[in-house]
């Protein structure tokens, strides 16, 4: 397979990169609206307007330390920015999201199918915010003061956002006979032969580097296998049986004591946590009570702290016991 392509340098790296692509999405896509998002930017729909912000430059004598950016370390060992938007995203409308996964996969794979996978490096940042909104994401960082212009990772909406804006390419890829799940920024091809794989692997690329995304090598696996990992599970074509690596069981042992030490977690820890003991063990009954902690606070902003009850607790700890078994 190819691979990626080098891009024209004048276009920006990540930040708000979709929109120098306007062409190309009116092109292919008309007046969609994804085409919209892509040429205007994202504009929030808001369930009550928040207060008006008065943003201005403010000098070093006057400068208050503002805490609602922090730096998350991700595991190959850069960062990213991440704002705290909990109390933004109170005002803002959540959308319906459902996210494609390991049971469309079993769904449309084959015994023997050839697989390659593919990942958008940083793929909310290549989706630009609507200049009206953007002083809604303004943080401070060594005494100066910024707005995001692209899609921050924390907003509310922006998992729907994106999956909006990908939606076109997902459906046109689909049309040609392509068989891909994708969830999130993560996608897997499945085709019969190895060159077949290696062609739809290079018909996808092209489609996502010609409309602005890039592509992360580093997480893609672009060389045809019957074995790959995807969404944290070995996918075997062959026997056709889907396993977690070792090193995963490992990560999540850990996870689950870290959890455990916490008297307050997010949400969204919570809901992560969920999704992954079910990728070891599919019976419900086993997060039975950590699940009703979660819908115990339903309808909250995914950041909003909980406490874990005591039969989630209970159920964590029989986990940490039990997961390497």
């Amino acid at each position: 397979m190819s691979g990626p392509t080098n891009f024209d340098t004048t276009y920006p790296k990540f930040g708000e990169r979709l929109k120098y692509y306007s062409d190309e999405w009116l092109e292919s896509f008309g007046n969609q609206l994804a085409t919209k998002f892509v040429q205007e930017g994202y504009r929030p729909k808001w369930d009550s307007y928040p207060p008006p912000l008065n943003i201005y430059p403010i000098s070093f004598q006057h400068y208050i330390p503002n805490f609602n950016a922090i730096l998350k370390r991700k595991k190959n060992r850069n960062y990213h920015l991440v704002l705290n938007l909990q109390n933004l995203n109170d005002y803002i409308k959540h959308l319906p999201i459902s996210l494609e996964g390991i049971n469309l996969v079993k769904g449309l794979i084959q015994r023997k199918d050839y697989m390659v996978s593919i990942d958008l490096k940083d793929a909310y940042y290549h989706i630009p915010l609507h200049p009206d909104v953007q002083k809604y994401f303004v943080f401070d960082f060594n005494y100066e003061r910024y707005c995001f212009q692209c899609l921050p990772f924390s907003l509310t909406t922006s998992l729907w956002t994106f999956k909006t804006v990908l939606q076109p390419i997902i459906e046109l890829i689909r049309s040609i006979g392509i068989r891909i799940v994708v969830h999130c920024n993560d996608m897997l091809i499945m085709s019969r032969t190895m060159s077949e794989a290696e062609r739809h692997g290079d018909i996808v690329i092209n489609l996502l580097e010609t409309h602005g995304f890039i592509i992360n090598e580093n997480k893609s696996q672009l060389t045809p296998t019957r074995s790959i990992e995807y969404l944290r599970l070995i996918i075997n074509s062959t026997t056709m049986m889907f396993s977690a690596p070792d090193y995963k069981i490992n990560e999540l042992h850990d996870e689950c004591i870290n959890i455990y030490k916490q008297r307050y977690i997010p949400i969204r820890i919570l809901t992560s946590l969920i999704s992954k003991l079910h990728n070891i063990v599919k019976d419900h009954e086993y997060t039975r009570e950590l699940r009703c902690d979660k819908h115990l606070h339903q309808g909250k902003d995914q950041y909003s702290l909980i406490q874990l009850s005591r039969e989630g607790k209970d159920e964590l700890e029989d986990w940490i016991n039990n997961i390497k078994k």
